[in-house]
């Protein structure tokens, strides 16, 4: 199956589960293309994904924010969609990404029964001690840096960097 669907609210999990199923679907060298359903059209992917690559064998068509389309106002693109997730072209990866999918939508339904599932929730505290498990760290600190980056991932994983910057060994205190 070459259709993926990813939930995430945190984008730093949503790259790194990207670039993982790249990876695991051997597309590493593959172009990649990208189409934001809140900047630009659902067609214009579909129309990447029905034409042949000119320069490379394979291709990533990555879908973001699918949750903003609207059902009643794209029944043919989410048709022409679906078309295509039953008959993919097998040097095409699909991954569509949603923040939150509603789960009532008849199109949700139909997506989650028909692409592979990611759903990732992060624990931002499990998050810190592994980026800082060199590290002695108190569990007050973690507390406080979670606090400080408000649980954005990517904040923190920066807070993260540049405490490994500033501090080679031992311990982090606040």
């Amino acid at each position: 199956m070459n259709s993926y669907l990813i939930e995430s609210e945190d984008t730093l999990s949503l790259n790194n589960e990207i670039s993982k199923i790249i990876k695991n679907n051997d597309f590493t060298n593959a172009v990649i293309n990208t189409y934001d359903i809140e900047e630009t059209l659902l067609e214009n992917a579909l129309e990447d994904l029905d034409t042949y690559n000119f320069l490379s064998e394979k291709k990533v068509i990555i879908i973001k924010n699918i949750e903003s389309i609207k059902e009643d106002q794209y029944e043919k693109d989410i048709e022409h969609l679906f078309k295509y997730i039953d008959n993919p072209n097998p040097d095409n990866l699909l991954i569509i990404t949603s923040r939150k999918l509603d789960s009532r939508l008849k199109f949700s339904k139909k997506l989650k029964t028909k692409c592979q599932i990611s759903k990732i929730e992060v624990n931002p505290k499990a998050f810190i001690k592994q980026q800082l498990k060199d590290y002695k760290i108190s569990q007050e600190t973690i507390n406080l840096l979670e606090e400080y980056c408000l649980g954005d991932m990517t904040k923190i994983y920066n807070e993260c960097e540049k405490l490994k910057n500033y501090k080679n060994t031992g311990e982090i205190k606040t």
